[in-house]
C-alpha cells in the first residue's frame, strides 16, 4: 500500500476521529473502529495512516504496541478470513461453501452463511486487538450487539443447524483466547452458553504487515469451553498464558499445570468464578501444581 504516513497519536476526538502529530503538525484522521482501544491509542503512540477518501485527510490503519504493529481497521478481518478460508488455509473450514454475506436475522446482521454437506452454517467473525499476557480478550468495551450475535448463533444450532464464532487476533503475541468478562459479563455468559450448546469457537492469530497493510496468517486453534473458562479465570487473576501448560483438553474438562514461579496458587475460587458466568464446574487439585477443571453443567437460558 502506497502513501503511508507515520505520526504520533495525540487524542481521540470521538468514536471515529483522532488527532495525530505529523512532524509537529496536528492532523485529523478517520478511525474505522468503534472499540475503545485504550491500550493502543495512548498519547505518544506511533501510528500509521494512509490518505483517506472521505472528509478527513487521513485514515488511521495501525498502532504500534512495543515491537508489534496492530491494525485498527475493523473491516480488515472479514476480508482476511474469507481470503484464507477460500485458499484452504483453515483445515477446520474445509468444505465450507459460502452462500451469503451479511445475513439478517431479527434486528441483527451476522457476517456469513455457509453450507456444509447440505447443512447451513452461520458464522460471525470478530476483530480482536486486546492481548494481555498472551491471552487474546474480547470485547474491549461492552457490546450488546456482540452478545446478541451469540444468542442468534446458539438458537441457530438449536434448530439443527451449525454455527461458529471466530475471533481474529491481529497480534502475533496471542496464545489463547478468553472473553473479557471483566468488561462485559453478559458477553462471557452468552459465549459459554453458546459453546455448551454446540457453537464452535476458533481463534485465528495473525500478524499485521505494514508494507502491504494486510494480515498474515500465523496459526489457529479451536477453543473449548473448559479451557476458555480457565483462561478467563487466569486473566482475571493477572496470570498469563505462558504460565499455563495444557496437558489435555476436551469439551468436558481441561487438565493443566502451572508454573512454579507464580506468586499465587489457583484454588477453588474458580468454582465461584464459573458460577457467576452460568457454569457449574468441578475443580480438583492433584498435587505438585497439577489441576483438573471439569464442566458439569451450564445454566440453560431461553
Amino acid at each position: 500500500m502506497k502513501g503511508k504516513t507515520r505520526g504520533l497519536f495525540l487524542r481521540r476526538d470521538n468514536r471515529f476521529t483522532c488527532t495525530v502529530d505529523v512532524g509537529g503538525r496536528p492532523v485529523k484522521a478517520h478511525l474505522a473502529n468503534s472499540g475503545r482501544l485504550k491500550e493502543l491509542l495512548v498519547p505518544g503512540a506511533e501510528v500509521l495512516m494512509v490518505p483517506n477518501k472521505g472528509k478527513l485527510p487521513y485514515k488511521l490503519i495501525g498502532a504500534r504496541k512495543g515491537n508489534i504493529w496492530v491494525p485498527l481497521d475493523s473491516h480488515l478481518v472479514n476480508r482476511f478470513f474469507i481470503e484464507i478460508q477460500q485458499k484452504g488455509l483453515l483445515p477446520f473450514a474445509t468444505g465450507w461453501r459460502l452462500t451469503k454475506k451479511e445475513v439478517s436475522i431479527g434486528k441483527r446482521r451476522l457476517d456469513f452463511l455457509f453450507e456444509v454437506g447440505g447443512t447451513p452454517l452461520l458464522v460471525e467473525v470478530k476483530s480482536c486487538t486486546l492481548v494481555r499476557r498472551g491471552i487474546a480478550l474480547f470485547p474491549d468495551a461492552p457490546t450488546e450487539r456482540g452478545a446478541d450475535h451469540l444468542i442468534i448463533l446458539r438458537d441457530f444450532v438449536r434448530k439443527g443447524n451449525r454455527a461458529s464464532i471466530i475471533f481474529v487476533a491481529q497480534r502475533e503475541d496471542a496464545l489463547s483466547f478468553a472473553p473479557n468478562s471483566g468488561t462485559h459479563i453478559r458477553f462471557a455468559r452468552d459465549l459459554y452458553g453458546a459453546l455448551h450448546e454446540g457453537v464452535r469457537g476458533y481463534l485465528i492469530v495473525s500478524r499485521f504487515d505494514i508494507t502491504s497493510a494486510e494480515l498474515i496468517l500465523l496459526r489457529w486453534k479451536e477453543f473449548l469451553l473448559p479451557e476458555t473458562l480457565l483462561m478467563d479465570f487466569l486473566a482475571s487473576r493477572g496470570i498469563g498464558a505462558p504460565s499455563v501448560r495444557l496437558l489435555s483438553s476436551d469439551k468436558e474438562s481441561v487438565f493443566f499445570s502451572l508454573s512454579e514461579n507464580l506468586k499465587q496458587p489457583v484454588t477453588e475460587e474458580v468454582q465461584g468464578f464459573a458460577e457467576e458466568r452460568g457454569i457449574d464446574v468441578m475443580f480438583e487439585s492433584r498435587g505438585d501444581r497439577l489441576y483438573k477443571l471439569k464442566v458439569v453443567s451450564e445454566k440453560r437460558r431461553s
